[in-house]
């Protein structure tokens, strides 16, 4: 279901070897596209920043911006870094999660992002710092609650 809704359309059934060499060329094409810069330049242009995957200069100054006056703190460098062409990083998911709510997203389009844009699994529970923020996005908490659980 998740890869049906949120990724490409219908699951590759690997029973023939033209099934395997299709399911590899799918990965090698994700490889080779710049599907964090995609998600965050057609995020930016929802709401209101008109922008596109080689904007990245109008693309970092609004991140930064948000960081600022939604989270009230700075952007990470990793964020930075991840605008000029770096694979977003998954050992901090924190800095993940921050995008995603200094984009003002809700519980579902940060799914949706981090399956899309991130290629990777969103909200896992045994983690707390994703458990926090799962429960934050689905209550449309703010970001001073994220980090008094977190604190806590």
């Amino acid at each position: 279901m998740l890869y049906k809704e949120l990724c490409f359309g219908t699951p590759i059934d690997a029973n023939e070897p033209e099934d395997v060499i299709e399911g590899v060329e799918r990965a090698i094409e994700l490889g080779e596209r710049p599907v964090f810069l995609e998600g965050l330049s057609a995020r930016l242009t929802e709401l209101g920043i008109p922008c596109s995957v080689s904007d990245t200069g109008i693309m970092l100054a609004e991140v930064k911006r948000r960081f600022r006056e939604i989270l009230g703190k700075n952007c990470p460098k990793a964020i930075d870094n991840w605008v000029h062409g770096t694979v977003p990083g998954l050992t901090n998911r924190q800095n993940n999660y921050d995008l995603c709510y200094a984009l003002e997203m809700d519980y579902k389009q940060t799914a949706y992002f981090f399956i899309k844009n991130y290629l990777t699994i969103p909200f896992s529970c045994k983690s707390k710092l994703d458990a926090v923020y799962l429960y934050c996005f689905s209550h449309s908490k703010p970001y001073s609650t994220v980090k008094k659980l977190l604190e806590e």
